[in-house]
């Protein structure tokens, strides 16, 4: 299932992109994009980049409309359907691919914030002013900050 998008002004994105983070920031602003991201699931995108990295890439739109699957895919934010996606994205392999992953893994990627409950003790060590946190976390003992 060909997916509706705005391929006339994303091909015009595309044509003027020098770069991949500029083709990744234009595309990701587009409309149509933004709303196939949102409106469809994660694996349904996939489904229907496996399908099109079978088929032949005949035109502008073609390759415009991959470019966008991919983007659309990777601003989803799942990062155990990614990860698969990544090791195994199918047959098509434009220029930028391998350097919008490399984006993906460095700004776009979710961060997990951990939090860890601390005891700060204040002591006085060596003339400084120290403090001593220690969490019941077995990774996390005990951190010295030195003010």
């Amino acid at each position: 299932m060909k997916y509706s998008l705005n391929l006339e002004e994303l091909k015009n994105i595309y044509l003027i992109s020098n770069t991949a983070p500029f083709l990744i920031e234009k595309f990701k602003n587009d409309i149509s994009l933004q709303y196939l991201r949102d409106a469809e699931s994660i694996s349904d995108l996939i489904d229907e980049f496996k399908a099109i990295s079978k088929a032949e890439i005949n035109s502008m739109e073609d390759v415009v409309y991959a470019y966008a699957l991919y983007i659309a895919i990777l601003l989803k934010r799942d990062d155990k359907v990614l990860e698969e996606f990544l090791k195994n994205e199918g047959n098509i392999k434009f220029e930028w691919f391998p350097e919008i992953k490399n984006i993906y893994f460095e700004k776009l990627r979710p961060t997990t914030i951990s939090y860890i409950p601390l005891s700060p003790k204040v002591s006085n060590k060596n003339s400084h002013n120290n403090i001593r946190a220690t969490s019941n976390d077995s990774e996390f003992q005990e951190i010295d900050i030195v003010c």
